[in-house]
């Protein structure tokens, strides 16, 4: 490889003592894949470190906690270092607090491929290829990150900050790096659009937030301060939320044709991992009555059976109603229990204060799912009674 260029792996939030989560039930198509999953995630960034011939690893942080972890997790750890150290493929540990070197078990001895950076201030390391310095990596292992004490060596080639950043302000003007590994983020993502200054987002989802593809970012820096990058995804499962709309027009037993048809089309992609969806059911009329709790129930019932057993499986976790929409006027003015529940719903509930009244869109996220399941709740239960005088 040239020495105009240094190419390396991205990886962090890694989390290997936090298992998966958010299953009303564990499927059986799924279960050793959901257990195995923070492991075999993580074995494949070091996989693709290998296979991608890269200069080194960069580890920015949440890898582990040590005591949380147990015995299994710290040793696949150390096999794996010692697999880069076989080719020749040097790691760069820093980021969080937690899994600093201070919380090591000083009975188990890294791999000598293996450097850490301390919590006590912001170290440089160099990359060495070929007897000379590739890269300058800057990095420490705390829980705070100030930007400013990251300052590029002006010897090297290439400047890379490692850290961990779950929050870093609007305000601030990073300084001349070529690249910032940070961790913190369960996403992979941007800031500000910059590609220079990455997340790069947990290696596997554990819960249905974590929605979409996880992995491990390949980097390249060229000498003209050209960057590229590739996600490489790593997750043996992973969550995703599907929104479907049920159009005014259509009636029940229609929409359900057409969310199943949506299930096998997912289902047939090719070279997806099994998935967990949350379907988002969104309609297209606020005046549509919604599902009964009932029909909810079947739909989900006959999406598990038929693809939630397949050698890849797609599994529906749940399936809701969006809360976007406003209660119906008419549903409002009906002379039943619905229509009092609704409005002591609306009235009572949905205000500050008798002078300060507020929409739902304004109220905070849990408080509004709060809201919507039980207008939902109501839909279900007292549609069909009226008022007797």
């Amino acid at each position: 490889m040239s020495s105009s260029s240094c190419r390396f792996i991205h990886a962090g939030d890694l989390h290997l003592e936090q298992p998966l989560d958010g299953f009303d039930t564990l499927p059986a198509s799924l279960r050793e894949r959901i257990i195995a999953a923070p492991l075999a995630a993580a074995e494949r960034v070091f996989e693709t470190a290998i296979l991608e011939n890269v200069d080194f690893l960069l580890l920015s942080g949440g890898i582990l906690h040590p005591e949380r972890a147990g015995p299994q997790a710290l040793q696949f750890l150390c096999e794996q270092f010692a697999l880069l150290q076989e080719h020749n493929v040097t790691v760069f540990w820093g980021g969080a607090a937690e899994d600093g070197p201070e919380q090591w078990p000083t009975a188990l001895k890294l791999p000598e491929n293996v450097m850490r950076f301390s919590a006590e201030r912001v170290a440089t390391l160099h990359a060495i290829r070929g007897g000379e310095k590739l890269a300058a990596i800057h990095g420490t292992c705390s829980d705070v990150f100030e930007p400013q004490d990251y300052q590029p060596d002006p010897d090297s080639s290439f400047n890379i900050t490692l850290g961990c950043a779950p929050y870093l302000p609007d305000s601030w003007r990073p300084t001349n790096m070529d690249y910032w590994a940070l961790s913190g983020q369960p996403q992979h993502l941007d800031w500000q659009g910059n590609s220079r200054i990455s997340y790069c987002g947990t290696t596997q989802g554990r819960n249905p937030d974590h929605s979409g593809a996880h992995g491990c970012l390949l980097i390249e820096i060229a000498a003209e301060e050209k960057i590229r990058r590739q996600l490489f995804p790593t997750d043996v499962v992973r969550f995703q939320q599907e929104y479907i709309t049920w159009a005014a027009s259509e009636s029940a037993s229609k929409f359900e044709d057409k969310l199943v048809a949506r299930a096998r089309h997912l289902h047939s992609d090719n070279g997806e991992p099994p998935r967990v969806i949350t379907w988002v059911i969104d309609r297209d009329d606020s005046t549509h009555v919604p599902p009964t709790s009932q029909v909810l129930q079947q739909w989900l019932t006959r999406l598990r059976r038929e693809f939630g057993a397949q050698d890849t499986p797609l599994w529906t976790r749940t399936i809701t109603l969006s809360g976007s929409h406003e209660i119906a006027s008419s549903l409002l003015q009906e002379q039943t229990l619905l229509g009092d529940y609704l409005r002591v719903l609306r009235e009572g509930d949905l205000s500050l204060s008798s002078s300060e009244p507020i929409t739902l869109a304004e109220f905070p996220r849990n408080d509004r799912q709060l809201l919507e399941q039980i207008a939902n709740l109501g839909l279900d239960r007292l549609r069909h009674h009226e008022v007797v005088e």
